[in-house]
């Protein structure tokens, strides 16, 4: 069985997100799809800041709402992966290798990660673990240029989203009162964001 993964941060999730996950969904040579949305964790929990306006829990619910009625969802796997440092997604797939034996593919379309991901894949092909890395295409839209557009007050933004108006509202709250009261402290607002979240 081939597992084929995309990681990603999703912050917020977007039109091309789910465009490249559903063509993985269609690909004949993905038996399952694996999407693993990242966040960061320290002692204190989730880091919420600038670059991370969106709880793991809002962002894996958003993206399975824009998800559930593909038709190969059936394939779909939604994983939620806290990382501590930048190895834990590598750790994570390993151990998963040593639990079922499978062929593994993780598809990015960053090309910093292609080269990082594709690194890595070469180092375990030593230790006999088979993982490839399969380049999609170069982004013609980020999550980050969505952020900007937002705290500009460019409204373009929403079109960019596939999601109803409230999701939209709380991903603009979310994104908004970020830049205005944590903007120099980033993840002191964590836990005040976590008791605040989404009240529009």
């Amino acid at each position: 069985m081939t597992i084929c993964f995309k990681f990603g941060r999703y912050q917020p999730p977007h039109i091309e997100h789910i465009y490249n996950i559903i063509k993985m969904l269609e690909n004949p040579e993905c038996d399952q799809v694996v999407v693993g949305v990242v966040g960061f964790v320290k002692e204190y929990g989730e880091v919420l800041n600038r670059e991370n306006p969106l709880s793991l829990k809002k962002r894996l619910e958003l993206i399975e709402k824009s998800l559930y009625k593909t038709k190969y969802c059936n394939k779909l796997s939604l994983e939620g992966i806290l990382l501590k440092n930048i190895l834990d997604p590598i750790i994570w797939i390993v151990n998963r290798w040593k639990k079922y034996n499978d062929k593994f593919e993780i598809y990015t379309s960053d090309i910093g990660e292609f080269f990082i991901y594709g690194l890595f894949s070469l180092l375990l092909r030593f230790a006999g673990i088979n993982i490839s890395v399969r380049y999609t295409k170069q982004r013609t839209i980020s999550a980050s240029k969505i952020r900007e557009m937002i705290i500009s007050g460019d409204n373009n933004w929403t079109k960019y989203v596939p999601l109803d108006e409230l999701d939209k509202k709380q991903i603009y709250y979310y994104v908004k009162i970020i830049k205005n009261m944590y903007s120099d402290h980033g993840e002191k607002g964590s836990k005040f964001l976590e008791k605040r979240a989404f009240i529009v």
